[in-house]
């Protein structure tokens, strides 16, 4: 792992693949495979032993764990420009996750079933989801202050000290996971969420004018057309109009301060109107579907939905295209609503419709 933390994650990614199946080989070896190694150890059990596989296994967290620290001071993410930043604690994420937890994961369950049989859970590696989780919060500390960085002027981030906000969590080894650490990222936590306390209404006033003078009309606008040209069956031509989804992707870079209870509480009026937009969306969207689903016969080639499926689509085929991106764009939607619509009191309502008609999309699908 040593030399990996000069070269790039593809590298790192080959390692761990090759770390993985050495130890599977090891651990499936079998009594004359591990006569060399018992000669030079204290083994006695004819199997690999579990104790020492978990200690390996361990200690390669920890390798991972350190190449990637170096990586990310090398890389300098407090002061980089957002997208570096973003790339590569993303890239950090999920290496640990998936390249190297998951794949043991995945692992440990075939040697359950193995003549060495692996007893107990699998793998829960402390200190590497707490690593993870630190990670985490790196990045949607991160993306929160990039968010801010994009509502104010040059003149406002100058005013407000906004390139010092970050400077305290380069000084705290904000990568390392121990007991000193922990207390040093919570200070430094706390004394950011204080100095964001102090702007609240200024970013709340930023958001408003987001919402009032860009989302809101244009979602309205979205959603009468949309369900315009869901009930419209000979309308076939490519809108200009933006699709719903389309709007909240192009609000999510505001998620994270959406997300802060007082800025939260401070938009609650815009963030009603936009639930009452999206309700007569998905409402809309299963009143056509079940008008659709009232006309559908699965052996016509042209009956029910099958006109809905676009002009490269026969029958049933159609049918089932329009249906599946519905259901994806649904789930895609629902997604991207929760920062908007979060503590609402009509939120369970979305909710609910959209579930329902998920299930029913998906049984039909």
């Amino acid at each position: 792992f040593e030399a990996c933390s000069s070269k790039g994650y593809d590298e790192l990614y080959d390692t761990i693949s090759s770390v993985l199946s050495k130890l599977d080989d090891l651990w499936k070896m079998e009594d004359g495979d591990l006569g060399r190694l018992r000669s030079r150890t204290s083994l006695r059990s004819p199997f690999y032993p579990q104790k020492r596989m978990e200690r390996l296994l361990e200690l390669s967290a920890e390798e991972i764990m350190s190449v990637i620290r170096t990586k990310l001071v090398s890389a300098n993410i407090w002061q980089c420009a957002f997208q570096v930043s973003d790339r590569e604690l993303r890239q950090a994420i999920e290496l640990c996750k998936n390249s190297w937890l998951d794949k043991q994961n995945e692992m440990l369950v075939f040697w359950r079933q193995s003549e060495n049989e692996w007893s107990g859970k699998t793998s829960c590696d402390k200190r590497l989801q707490e690593f993870i989780g630190r990670l985490e919060s790196i990045l949607e500390l991160i993306t929160k202050h990039n968010a801010l960085r994009s509502l104010l002027s040059s003149d406002e981030q100058r005013a407000l000290h906004l390139d010092r906000s970050l400077s305290r969590f380069a000084e705290i080894n904000a990568f390392h996971v121990n007991d000193w650490s922990s207390k040093a990222w919570s200070s430094a936590i706390s004394e950011y969420s204080s100095n964001m306390e102090s702007i609240q209404t200024k970013i709340s006033e930023k958001l408003n004018e987001q919402y009032v003078s860009f989302l809101l009309p244009k979602l309205e606008e979205a959603v009468a057309d949309q369900l315009s040209r869901l009930s419209d069956s000979n309308s076939m031509s490519k809108s200009s109009v933006p699709q719903p989804l389309q709007l909240l992707l192009s609000f999510s870079k505001y998620e994270e301060l959406l997300r802060t209870p007082g800025i939260e509480s401070m938009l609650k009026p815009e963030r009603d109107r936009l639930l009452g937009s999206l309700l007569k969306y998905v409402s809309g969207l299963r009143t056509e579907f079940e008008k659709f689903s009232s006309q559908f016969d699965s052996k016509s080639k042209s009956g029910g939905l099958a006109q809905y499926g676009g002009k490269n689509f026969a029958g049933i085929v159609g049918t089932v295209a329009f249906i599946g991106q519905m259901h994806s764009k649904l789930e895609e939607l629902c997604a991207k609503a929760k920062a908007h619509i979060n503590n609402l009191s009509k939120s369970a309502d979305f909710e609910s419709i959209t579930s329902e008609l998920l299930a029913e999309l998906g049984d039909t699908k």
